[in-house]
């Protein structure tokens, strides 16, 4: 019997990709640690004497292939190590054996105590760092969350169908998880059509019970002149739902 290389053993064990078919919006591209501490000049790296180089050269490639997964439609996941301020999710260990380098984790760097969530050392570098918002329908008037200029979500169910009303992007987000909660304008169903059309609970609370302000109906942006336009929440659960109204 001959001899079997390794990727033919890759390839006789299991198909690829294993559920045999590559859809965009079921898929995503993950970013892991591109942070200032990490790969920007002042970070820890930078601030142990190390050539942060060969990790800053990786930026540009990383810039072509995001963009690149956005026109395609793809999800971009970011992930950075970063721990609590009081470091009870640090181990021990690993405190003592980074400051044997000189600078340990949760010590004062030159862009704040470093690998802590919230410091500036913390944060995506700039080349790099995410959109704001979600998407949603153009001048975010629509029943159905497909007319962006950007791309549109599908409903989390299945890609053939439409993730539903304006406020499709943020709806979408919360319910494969990447946000605990999202808030979102409701006129006439556009943040309760989200959340019916991706299973997760939708609120339009009565006028006057929340705040208005950060809708555009009611607040800094009028698109449109009318008393409709309610703050819409949506999370996963009813609780979690009674909890973002109160806060």
């Amino acid at each position: 019997m001959g001899q079997v290389s390794g990727a033919q053993k890759i390839e006789a064990s299991y198909p690829w990709p294993l559920c045999n078919t590559l859809s965009a919006p079921r898929t995503a591209l993950i970013i892991i640690d591109m942070q200032r501490d990490f790969c920007a000049p002042g970070g820890w790296v930078d601030q142990l004497g190390e050539d942060i180089a060969n990790l800053r050269a990786a930026v540009a490639p990383v810039a072509r292939l995001m963009d690149a997964a956005r026109k395609a439609g793809l999800w971009i996941v970011r992930t950075r190590e970063g721990h609590r301020p009081d470091l009870v999710d640090l181990n021990p260990n690993m405190q003592w054996r980074t400051r044997q380098h000189g600078l340990g984790i949760g010590d004062q760097g030159a862009q704040g105590r470093l690998l802590v969530r919230g410091q500036t050392g913390h944060d995506i570098v700039p080349e790099r760092a995410p959109l704001d918002g979600t998407n949603m329908d153009q001048f975010r008037i629509g029943l159905v969350g497909m007319r962006s200029p950007y791309g549109a979500p599908s409903c989390v169910f299945d890609d053939a169908y439409i993730s539903g009303a304006s406020s499709s992007g943020s709806a979408v987000a919360t319910a494969l998880g990447l946000s605990s909660f999202s808030i979102g304008n409701d006129e006439a169903g556009s943040g309760r059509g989200p959340a019916g059309f991706n299973n997760i609970v939708g609120i339009k609370p009565t006028p006057g019970l929340v705040s208005n302000s950060c809708v555009s109906c009611g607040g800094c942006v009028k698109t449109l002149e009318t008393r409709d336009g309610v703050r819409a929440d949506r999370c996963r659960r009813v609780g979690d739902n009674a909890y973002d109204q109160r806060l």
